[in-house]
Protein backbone atom coordinates (compact mmCIF):
# COMPACT_ATOMS: atom_id res chain seq x y z
CA UNK A 1 0.00 0.00 0.00
CA UNK A 2 2.60 2.35 0.74
CA UNK A 3 3.92 1.89 -3.12
CA UNK A 4 0.65 2.42 -4.35
CA UNK A 5 -0.24 5.30 -2.42
CA UNK A 6 3.14 6.63 -3.45
CA UNK A 7 2.73 6.44 -6.76
CA UNK A 8 -0.95 7.23 -7.13
CA UNK A 9 -0.09 10.92 -5.77
CA UNK A 10 3.08 11.41 -7.50
CA UNK A 11 1.66 10.65 -10.65
CA UNK A 12 -0.53 13.66 -10.18
CA UNK A 13 1.65 15.82 -8.36
CA UNK A 14 4.25 14.94 -10.98
CA UNK A 15 7.33 15.93 -8.25
CA UNK A 16 9.22 12.94 -6.65
CA UNK A 17 10.28 15.45 -3.93
CA UNK A 18 7.19 16.87 -3.01
CA UNK A 19 5.46 13.26 -3.31
CA UNK A 20 8.46 12.01 -0.26
CA UNK A 21 7.38 14.43 1.89
CA UNK A 22 3.58 14.34 1.65
CA UNK A 23 3.48 10.77 1.90
CA UNK A 24 6.46 9.49 3.17
CA UNK A 25 5.97 10.81 6.45
CA UNK A 26 3.13 8.22 6.52
CA UNK A 27 4.14 5.69 5.08
CA UNK A 28 7.82 5.50 5.87
CA UNK A 29 6.87 5.34 9.65
CA UNK A 30 3.87 2.37 8.66
CA UNK A 31 6.58 0.33 6.93
CA UNK A 32 9.29 1.19 9.97
CA UNK A 33 6.99 -0.35 12.45
CA UNK A 34 6.09 -3.22 10.06
CA UNK A 35 9.79 -3.94 10.48
CA UNK A 36 11.44 -2.56 7.74
CA UNK A 37 14.96 -1.03 8.84
CA UNK A 38 14.41 2.56 7.98
CA UNK A 39 17.17 2.72 5.28
CA UNK A 40 14.94 0.09 3.16
CA UNK A 41 11.50 2.12 3.99
CA UNK A 42 13.14 5.82 2.99
CA UNK A 43 14.64 4.10 -0.51
CA UNK A 44 11.17 2.19 -1.02
CA UNK A 45 9.33 5.53 -0.42
CA UNK A 46 11.66 7.10 -2.84
CA UNK A 47 11.66 5.14 -6.17
CA UNK A 48 8.35 5.08 -5.28
CA UNK A 49 7.60 8.23 -5.39
CA UNK A 50 9.85 9.20 -8.50
CA UNK A 51 8.40 5.93 -10.47
CA UNK A 52 4.92 8.14 -9.68
CA UNK A 53 5.91 10.35 -12.38
CA UNK A 54 5.98 7.42 -15.25
CA UNK A 55 2.59 5.51 -13.89
CA UNK A 56 -0.96 6.48 -16.26
CA UNK A 57 -3.10 7.59 -16.28
CA UNK A 58 -1.82 11.35 -15.17
CA UNK A 59 2.12 11.40 -14.94
CA UNK A 60 1.98 14.77 -14.21
CA UNK A 61 1.61 17.30 -16.57
CA UNK A 62 4.46 15.48 -18.50
CA UNK A 63 2.52 12.98 -20.41
CA UNK A 64 -0.13 16.00 -21.88
CA UNK A 65 3.44 17.94 -22.85
CA UNK A 66 4.79 14.52 -24.98
CA UNK A 67 1.13 14.09 -26.07
CA UNK A 68 1.22 17.95 -28.07
CA UNK A 69 5.27 16.87 -29.17
CA UNK A 70 4.18 13.69 -30.83
CA UNK A 71 0.58 15.05 -32.06
CA UNK A 72 -0.74 11.77 -30.45
CA UNK A 73 -3.55 11.39 -28.23
CA UNK A 74 -3.26 11.25 -24.23
CA UNK A 75 -4.62 7.82 -24.34
CA UNK A 76 -1.67 6.56 -26.60
CA UNK A 77 0.69 8.14 -24.78
CA UNK A 78 -0.71 6.54 -21.42
CA UNK A 79 -1.09 2.94 -23.12
CA UNK A 80 2.43 2.90 -24.44
CA UNK A 81 3.99 3.97 -20.60
CA UNK A 82 1.55 1.22 -18.59
CA UNK A 83 3.85 -1.68 -19.12
CA UNK A 84 7.12 0.14 -18.29
CA UNK A 85 5.31 1.34 -15.10
CA UNK A 86 3.75 -2.03 -14.04
CA UNK A 87 7.29 -3.38 -14.55
CA UNK A 88 8.90 -0.87 -12.68
CA UNK A 89 6.26 -1.18 -9.33
CA UNK A 90 6.43 -4.79 -9.56
CA UNK A 91 9.96 -5.44 -8.89
CA UNK A 92 9.58 -2.96 -6.37
CA UNK A 93 6.50 -5.10 -4.81
CA UNK A 94 8.58 -8.10 -5.37
CA UNK A 95 11.80 -6.64 -3.92
CA UNK A 96 10.15 -5.70 -0.64
CA UNK A 97 8.53 -9.01 -0.36
CA UNK A 98 11.37 -11.13 -0.98
CA UNK A 99 12.96 -8.91 1.76
CA UNK A 100 9.97 -9.62 4.34
CA UNK A 101 10.57 -13.04 3.55
CA UNK A 102 13.44 -13.38 4.18
CA UNK A 103 13.65 -11.71 7.20
CA UNK A 104 10.47 -13.25 8.59
CA UNK A 105 8.65 -10.02 8.46
CA UNK A 106 5.17 -10.56 9.53
CA UNK A 107 3.47 -7.20 9.41
CA UNK A 108 1.08 -5.41 12.02
CA UNK A 109 -1.58 -7.24 13.80
CA UNK A 110 -5.41 -6.87 12.51
CA UNK A 111 -6.17 -5.23 15.56
CA UNK A 112 -4.01 -2.18 14.39
CA UNK A 113 -5.34 -2.30 10.86
CA UNK A 114 -8.00 0.16 9.62
CA UNK A 115 -11.20 -1.72 8.18
CA UNK A 116 -11.51 -1.55 4.52
CA UNK A 117 -15.13 -0.75 4.34
CA UNK A 118 -14.24 2.52 7.01
CA UNK A 119 -11.69 3.51 4.07
CA UNK A 120 -14.06 3.06 1.38
CA UNK A 121 -16.82 4.94 3.31
CA UNK A 122 -14.63 8.05 4.36
CA UNK A 123 -12.90 8.18 0.58
CA UNK A 124 -15.53 6.67 -2.21
CA UNK A 125 -15.53 10.40 -3.17
CA UNK A 126 -12.44 10.80 -4.33
CA UNK A 127 -12.71 7.28 -5.81
CA UNK A 128 -15.74 8.64 -7.74
CA UNK A 129 -13.99 11.50 -8.71
CA UNK A 130 -10.67 9.53 -10.48
CA UNK A 131 -13.37 7.71 -11.89
CA UNK A 132 -14.99 10.90 -13.46
CA UNK A 133 -11.42 12.00 -14.58
CA UNK A 134 -10.45 8.47 -16.34
CA UNK A 135 -13.91 9.32 -18.03
CA UNK A 136 -12.97 12.32 -19.35
CA UNK A 137 -9.65 11.90 -20.69
CA UNK A 138 -10.26 8.24 -22.51
CA UNK A 139 -13.70 8.58 -23.16
CA UNK A 140 -14.72 11.93 -23.64
CA UNK A 141 -10.88 13.41 -24.94
CA UNK A 142 -11.62 16.44 -23.49
CA UNK A 143 -7.63 16.70 -21.62
CA UNK A 144 -7.96 20.26 -21.19
CA UNK A 145 -11.18 20.21 -19.20
CA UNK A 146 -10.96 17.04 -17.71
CA UNK A 147 -9.37 18.50 -14.65
CA UNK A 148 -11.65 21.29 -14.09
CA UNK A 149 -14.93 18.79 -14.40
CA UNK A 150 -13.30 16.07 -12.15
CA UNK A 151 -12.59 19.36 -9.03
CA UNK A 152 -16.69 20.51 -9.37
CA UNK A 153 -17.99 16.96 -9.16
CA UNK A 154 -15.44 16.36 -5.98
CA UNK A 155 -16.85 19.20 -4.49
CA UNK A 156 -20.31 19.04 -5.00
CA UNK A 157 -20.03 15.19 -4.33
CA UNK A 158 -18.65 16.41 -0.97
CA UNK A 159 -21.18 19.47 -0.56
CA UNK A 160 -24.16 16.63 -0.93
CA UNK A 161 -23.09 13.31 1.03
CA UNK A 162 -20.44 15.09 3.67
CA UNK A 163 -21.00 18.85 4.48
CA UNK A 164 -18.72 18.55 7.37
CA UNK A 165 -15.40 18.60 5.80
CA UNK A 166 -15.96 21.62 3.45
CA UNK A 167 -16.41 24.55 5.32
CA UNK A 168 -15.50 28.52 4.43
CA UNK A 169 -12.37 27.84 6.00
CA UNK A 170 -11.64 24.58 3.84
CA UNK A 171 -12.74 26.82 0.85
CA UNK A 172 -10.57 29.95 1.29
CA UNK A 173 -7.73 27.84 1.70
CA UNK A 174 -8.29 25.64 -1.03
CA UNK A 175 -8.28 29.52 -3.06
CA UNK A 176 -5.53 30.47 -1.54
CA UNK A 177 -3.29 27.16 -2.67
CA UNK A 178 -4.77 27.38 -6.19
CA UNK A 179 -3.69 31.08 -5.96
CA UNK A 180 0.49 30.09 -4.81
CA UNK A 181 0.71 27.41 -7.21
CA UNK A 182 -0.55 28.68 -10.19
CA UNK A 183 2.37 31.78 -10.10
CA UNK A 184 4.63 29.24 -9.63
CA UNK A 185 3.64 27.26 -12.58
CA UNK A 186 3.86 30.25 -14.33
CA UNK A 187 7.26 31.05 -13.56
CA UNK A 188 8.35 27.67 -14.42
CA UNK A 189 6.48 27.91 -17.94
CA UNK A 190 7.99 31.62 -18.49
CA UNK A 191 11.54 30.06 -17.94
CA UNK A 192 10.99 27.29 -20.15
CA UNK A 193 9.85 29.08 -22.50
CA UNK A 194 13.02 31.41 -22.56
CA UNK A 195 15.09 28.02 -22.59
CA UNK A 196 13.28 26.59 -25.95
CA UNK A 197 13.64 30.18 -27.76
CA UNK A 198 17.15 30.23 -27.18
CA UNK A 199 18.10 26.82 -28.24
CA UNK A 200 15.83 26.91 -31.46
CA UNK A 201 16.33 30.56 -32.31
CA UNK A 202 20.57 29.53 -32.39
CA UNK A 203 20.00 25.97 -34.11
CA UNK A 204 21.54 24.35 -30.57
CA UNK A 205 18.95 21.82 -30.50
CA UNK A 206 19.09 21.00 -33.90
CA UNK A 207 23.34 20.97 -33.62
CA UNK A 208 23.16 19.18 -30.66
CA UNK A 209 21.19 16.09 -32.36
CA UNK A 210 23.63 15.78 -35.10
CA UNK A 211 26.46 15.93 -33.05
CA UNK A 212 25.28 13.01 -31.10
CA UNK A 213 24.62 11.41 -34.62
CA UNK A 214 28.45 11.73 -35.79
CA UNK A 215 30.02 10.70 -32.07
CA UNK A 216 27.87 6.97 -32.08
CA UNK A 217 28.64 6.51 -35.85
CA UNK A 218 25.25 5.47 -36.74
CA UNK A 219 25.30 2.55 -33.91
CA UNK A 220 21.89 2.31 -31.90
CA UNK A 221 23.60 0.82 -28.69
CA UNK A 222 26.28 3.97 -28.29
CA UNK A 223 23.49 6.10 -29.03
CA UNK A 224 21.68 5.05 -26.39
CA UNK A 225 24.41 5.09 -23.79
CA UNK A 226 25.14 8.75 -24.31
CA UNK A 227 21.26 9.78 -24.52
CA UNK A 228 20.93 8.00 -21.27
CA UNK A 229 24.24 10.06 -19.39
CA UNK A 230 22.95 13.42 -21.53
CA UNK A 231 19.64 13.11 -19.92
CA UNK A 232 21.09 11.48 -16.53
CA UNK A 233 23.36 15.47 -16.40
CA UNK A 234 20.47 17.47 -17.42
CA UNK A 235 17.18 15.85 -15.12
CA UNK A 236 20.28 16.68 -12.21
CA UNK A 237 18.22 19.09 -9.44
CA UNK A 238 15.96 19.70 -12.52
CA UNK A 239 12.26 19.36 -12.08
CA UNK A 240 10.54 16.83 -14.50
CA UNK A 241 8.39 19.14 -17.10
CA UNK A 242 11.25 21.43 -17.85
CA UNK A 243 13.87 18.81 -18.05
CA UNK A 244 11.66 16.78 -20.61
CA UNK A 245 11.21 19.60 -22.83
CA UNK A 246 14.67 20.45 -23.46
CA UNK A 247 15.23 16.78 -23.80
CA UNK A 248 12.50 16.33 -26.20
CA UNK A 249 13.88 19.46 -28.03
CA UNK A 250 17.84 18.57 -28.31
CA UNK A 251 17.65 14.73 -27.52
CA UNK A 252 14.61 13.07 -28.75
CA UNK A 253 15.62 14.08 -32.75
CA UNK A 254 18.44 12.45 -32.99
CA UNK A 255 16.88 9.14 -31.21
CA UNK A 256 14.32 9.00 -33.95
CA UNK A 257 16.55 9.70 -36.82
CA UNK A 258 18.37 6.79 -36.19
CA UNK A 259 15.13 4.62 -36.54
CA UNK A 260 13.81 4.71 -33.10
CA UNK A 261 9.78 4.68 -32.73
CA UNK A 262 9.11 7.88 -31.55
CA UNK A 263 7.10 6.98 -28.47
CA UNK A 264 9.90 4.87 -27.42
CA UNK A 265 11.86 7.42 -27.93
CA UNK A 266 10.31 10.42 -25.97
CA UNK A 267 9.69 7.50 -23.21
CA UNK A 268 13.48 6.49 -22.81
CA UNK A 269 14.39 10.19 -22.52
CA UNK A 270 11.63 10.90 -19.65
CA UNK A 271 13.05 7.68 -18.00
CA UNK A 272 17.07 8.74 -17.74
CA UNK A 273 15.86 12.14 -16.87
CA UNK A 274 14.23 11.26 -13.81
CA UNK A 275 16.53 8.45 -12.51
CA UNK A 276 18.70 11.50 -11.16
CA UNK A 277 16.50 11.57 -8.34
CA UNK A 278 17.12 8.08 -6.75
CA UNK A 279 20.55 7.81 -8.04
CA UNK A 280 23.82 8.78 -5.91
CA UNK A 281 25.57 11.06 -5.56
CA UNK A 282 22.39 13.32 -6.36
CA UNK A 283 19.39 11.04 -5.09
CA UNK A 284 17.18 14.02 -4.17
CA UNK A 285 14.31 11.77 -3.68
CA UNK A 286 16.42 9.68 -1.41
CA UNK A 287 18.15 12.43 0.34
CA UNK A 288 15.01 13.81 0.96
CA UNK A 289 13.49 10.33 2.53
CA UNK A 290 16.35 9.46 4.33
CA UNK A 291 16.18 12.63 6.20
CA UNK A 292 12.00 11.36 7.29
CA UNK A 293 13.29 7.91 7.97
CA UNK A 294 16.32 9.25 10.60
CA UNK A 295 18.85 7.24 8.33
CA UNK A 296 21.89 7.68 6.20
CA UNK A 297 21.64 9.31 3.02
CA UNK A 298 24.42 7.42 1.32
CA UNK A 299 22.75 3.64 2.38
CA UNK A 300 19.40 5.21 1.24
CA UNK A 301 20.64 6.16 -1.98
CA UNK A 302 22.55 2.76 -2.75
CA UNK A 303 19.08 0.98 -2.17
CA UNK A 304 17.34 2.91 -4.27
CA UNK A 305 19.79 2.25 -6.68
CA UNK A 306 19.14 -1.50 -6.08
CA UNK A 307 15.00 -0.94 -6.15
CA UNK A 308 15.16 1.08 -8.80
CA UNK A 309 16.80 -1.23 -10.98
CA UNK A 310 14.32 -1.74 -13.49
CA UNK A 311 14.27 2.32 -14.55
CA UNK A 312 17.60 1.68 -15.65
CA UNK A 313 17.41 -0.84 -17.80
CA UNK A 314 13.88 -1.12 -19.19
CA UNK A 315 14.59 1.83 -21.05
CA UNK A 316 17.08 0.10 -23.14
CA UNK A 317 14.64 -3.30 -23.37
CA UNK A 318 11.69 -0.77 -25.22
CA UNK A 319 13.69 0.67 -27.40
CA UNK A 320 14.90 -3.19 -28.58
CA UNK A 321 11.61 -4.54 -28.48
CA UNK A 322 8.87 -1.89 -28.75
CA UNK A 323 6.34 -4.44 -27.67
CA UNK A 324 6.81 -3.34 -24.08
CA UNK A 325 5.33 0.16 -24.77
CA UNK A 326 2.12 -1.58 -26.94
CA UNK A 327 3.71 -1.44 -30.40
CA UNK A 328 3.35 -4.85 -31.81
CA UNK A 329 0.83 -7.62 -32.46
CA UNK A 330 -0.96 -8.78 -28.96
CA UNK A 331 0.90 -12.57 -28.96
CA UNK A 332 4.08 -10.14 -29.05
CA UNK A 333 3.24 -8.04 -26.49
CA UNK A 334 2.20 -10.74 -24.09
CA UNK A 335 5.08 -12.41 -24.81
CA UNK A 336 7.41 -9.48 -23.72
CA UNK A 337 5.97 -8.82 -20.61
CA UNK A 338 5.71 -12.26 -19.10
CA UNK A 339 9.36 -12.72 -20.10
CA UNK A 340 9.75 -9.06 -18.54
CA UNK A 341 7.98 -10.79 -15.36
CA UNK A 342 9.90 -13.70 -15.18
CA UNK A 343 12.86 -11.76 -15.53
CA UNK A 344 11.69 -9.05 -12.84
CA UNK A 345 11.03 -12.32 -10.05
CA UNK A 346 14.52 -13.74 -10.68
CA UNK A 347 17.00 -10.68 -10.26
CA UNK A 348 14.44 -9.35 -7.60
CA UNK A 349 15.63 -12.75 -6.20
CA UNK A 350 19.37 -12.60 -6.29
CA UNK A 351 18.95 -9.38 -5.19
CA UNK A 352 17.26 -10.12 -2.27
CA UNK A 353 18.98 -13.35 -1.39
CA UNK A 354 15.26 -15.22 -1.44
CA UNK A 355 13.08 -16.62 -4.93
CA UNK A 356 10.22 -18.53 -4.07
CA UNK A 357 10.50 -22.42 -3.57
CA UNK A 358 14.25 -22.13 -3.47
CA UNK A 359 13.90 -19.73 -0.32
CA UNK A 360 16.83 -18.63 0.84
CA UNK A 361 20.07 -17.96 -1.87
CA UNK A 362 23.67 -18.46 -1.52
CA UNK A 363 26.05 -15.93 -3.50
CA UNK A 364 26.62 -18.62 -6.46
CA UNK A 365 22.57 -18.97 -6.45
CA UNK A 366 22.33 -14.92 -6.51
CA UNK A 367 24.46 -14.04 -9.31
CA UNK A 368 22.75 -17.02 -11.47
CA UNK A 369 19.65 -15.96 -10.73
CA UNK A 370 20.56 -12.04 -11.60
CA UNK A 371 22.33 -13.89 -14.64
CA UNK A 372 18.88 -15.98 -15.83
CA UNK A 373 16.76 -13.14 -15.01
CA UNK A 374 18.38 -10.95 -17.63
CA UNK A 375 18.42 -13.63 -19.97
CA UNK A 376 14.47 -13.64 -19.80
CA UNK A 377 14.80 -9.92 -19.96
CA UNK A 378 16.59 -9.54 -23.23
CA UNK A 379 14.33 -9.74 -26.31
CA UNK A 380 15.49 -12.82 -28.15
CA UNK A 381 13.80 -16.25 -28.44
CA UNK A 382 16.66 -18.45 -28.27
CA UNK A 383 18.09 -16.52 -25.28
CA UNK A 384 14.92 -16.88 -23.56
CA UNK A 385 14.69 -20.59 -24.17
CA UNK A 386 18.04 -21.17 -22.82
CA UNK A 387 16.82 -19.09 -20.04
CA UNK A 388 14.09 -21.22 -19.25
CA UNK A 389 16.45 -24.43 -19.13
CA UNK A 390 18.42 -22.72 -16.83
CA UNK A 391 15.73 -21.38 -14.52
CA UNK A 392 14.31 -25.01 -14.00
CA UNK A 393 17.69 -26.36 -13.69
CA UNK A 394 18.57 -23.97 -10.48
CA UNK A 395 15.13 -24.43 -9.40
CA UNK A 396 15.58 -28.60 -9.40
CA UNK A 397 19.37 -28.40 -8.33
CA UNK A 398 17.97 -26.05 -5.52
CA UNK A 399 15.57 -28.79 -4.64
CA UNK A 400 17.52 -31.32 -4.21
CA UNK A 401 20.29 -30.40 -1.96
CA UNK A 402 17.30 -28.91 -0.11
CA UNK A 403 15.86 -32.64 0.26
CA UNK A 404 19.55 -34.02 0.88
CA UNK A 405 20.05 -31.59 3.69
CA UNK A 406 16.75 -31.75 5.24
CA UNK A 407 16.77 -36.12 5.12
CA UNK A 408 17.16 -37.61 8.15
CA UNK A 409 20.03 -39.69 8.31
CA UNK A 410 19.97 -43.41 8.44
CA UNK A 411 22.52 -46.25 10.22
CA UNK A 412 23.89 -47.32 13.61
CA UNK A 413 23.95 -44.79 16.45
Amino acid sequence: MSILGSAIFASISGSPTSNVITTGSFTIPAMKKSGYPAYYAAALEACASTGGVLMPPIMGVTAFIMADFLQVSYATICFSALIPSFLYFFALYMQSDFFAARSKLIGLPKSECPLFSDIIKRGWIYLVTFGFLIYFLFFLRQEARAPYFSILIMLLLILIFNRSKLSKGTLLGFIETCGKVLPEIMTIMVGVGMIIGSLLLTGVAQSFSSSILQLAGGHLFPLLVMGALASFILGIGMTMIPCYIILALILAPALIDIGIEPIAAHLFILYWGMISFITPPVAIASIVAAGLAGTSNIKTGMYSLRLGFVAYIIPFLFVYNPALVGIGSFIEIFLAIIMSVIGIIFISGGAERYLFIVKNLGLTQRVFCIAVGVMFMIPHTVINLTAVVLAVLLIGFSLLVSYRSNRPQSGLQ
